[in-house]
């Protein structure tokens, strides 16, 4: 599977898995959750443990969706 389609597949799955991973760092695959961790380096360790080179997975948080913050170029750019 390719890293484009596992994001599909993941984005897709996000919604269902927020309830149970919320905030928790995940491994994941075709199949869905290899594991879930406190931290981002737990969840590498252990993706990279797993399957070494091999890099049909991610490692991503859940987390729920934010409003993106409005912001003009003026503040961005510390012109206000």
């Amino acid at each position: 599977m390719s890293l484009v389609s596992l994001v599909a597949q993941f984005r897709l799955s996000l919604p269902s898995l927020q309830s149970q991973y919320e905030g928790k760092w995940v491994i994941f695959r075709e199949s869905g959750i290899v594991g879930a961790f406190s931290t981002l380096k737990e969840a590498y360790e252990e993706a990279y443990r797993l399957f070494d080179n091999d890099s049909s997975y991610i490692v991503e948080q859940i987390a729920s969706p934010q409003e993106p913050t409005p912001i003009t170029a003026g503040v961005l750019f510390g012109l206000c």
